[in-house]
């Protein structure tokens, strides 16, 4: 339980981390981004 909140937390954060670099919601104007944040291809 206490993974799920440290996780859920990360992916939060770094879903508003691509909206602020980007302005959009659309995931397919982030395909190249997966070069400056890897972590995001990975999740």
């Amino acid at each position: 339980m206490i993974a799920h909140g440290l996780i859920s937390s990360a992916l939060f954060c770094l879903a508003n981390t691509n909206y602020e670099r980007t302005h959009s919601r659309t995931l397919l104007l982030t395909r190249g981004i997966q070069i400056i944040l890897p972590l995001i291809g990975t999740s």
